[in-house]
């Protein structure tokens, strides 16, 4: 099952500029097999890893020969092409933990009432330090009692069950980008062409996702008192000389690309 709702704008050329944006709100549901046939509420309808709410958008400007300019000054200034993109969406949603049972079907942890589940304001990155904060409350999740069967977080049609409040954070993306071409010659006949591309123009700091897994295990520090392990940890530590594990989402900064052809 899927609702959606999706508005979109679109600005078409004119003036030199072209933009558009949309606004998607979503959610999904799926039925998962029902893991135990006598209990039928344990195969309730499960969320889907779909972001509640995104907004992106997108313009490309050309510079226009300005009347003020004189005509040397025209050559240097029209026809440069900006453009940039740029997306923003809920977090994506964090899977609770697993929860070991005695009769070796999986489950997960069952929520404590009235224990709220983040211990930080995961989005607010200059109101805790990953070094030394746990951001998630491990007392927000109790194990599942024994001989019995939590909510599942195995099936094979979803990768987990999810609750909408419970998600990472939140990793805006914005690139930008600028070039031109030049023609020389008769009739153009040679171009040369220039372009600047930019990631994470706003050079903001990318964290990876919280670890979700053992709540009910204290987290672990490396020998310099560091968050590298447990449950609510984000591990943001990369030691001297060394780069990320492969498939992990590091400290990301801006990066910058350079690109140039020449054509005759």
């Amino acid at each position: 099952m899927y609702d959606s709702l999706q508005i979109k704008a679109t600005k078409r050329f004119s003036h030199g500029l072209a933009a558009s944006g949309s606004y998607t709100w979503a959610r999904g549901f799926v039925r998962p097999i029902r893991q135990d046939f006598f209990n039928p509420r344990s195969a309730q309808w499960q969320l889907q890893q779909i972001p509640p709410q995104v907004l992106t958008f997108n313009f490309t400007y050309t510079t226009q020969k300005a009347s003020f300019l004189p005509k040397w000054a025209n050559q240097l200034w029209k026809d440069w092409q900006l453009g940039g993109f740029a997306s923003y969406q809920s977090g994506t949603f964090l899977a609770p933990p697993l929860s070991p049972t005695a009769n070796f079907l999986p489950s997960e942890d069952v929520r404590v009432p009235n224990q709220p589940l983040y211990l930080k304001d995961i989005n607010d990155i200059h109101s805790y330090n990953p070094y030394t904060d746990v951001v998630l409350n491990p007392a927000a999740w109790a194990p599942c009692p024994v001989n019995s069967t939590c909510t599942s977080a195995v099936s094979t049609t979803v990768a987990g069950t999810y609750y909408s409040d419970y998600r990472g954070l939140r990793r805006p993306v914005e690139n930008a980008n600028f070039g031109r071409n030049f023609r020389m010659g008769k009739e153009g006949r040679y171009n040369l062409f220039i372009r600047a591309e930019f990631v994470n123009i706003f050079n903001r700091t990318i964290l990876p996702q919280p670890v979700t897994t053992n709540p009910q295990n204290a987290p672990t520090k490396n020998a310099l008192g560091i968050y590298t392990a447990g449950f609510g940890v984000i591990n943001a530590y990369v030691a001297p000389g060394t780069a990320p594990a492969a498939g992990t989402v590091p400290l990301v900064s801006r990066t910058g690309t350079l690109i140039a052809r020449f054509s005759f």
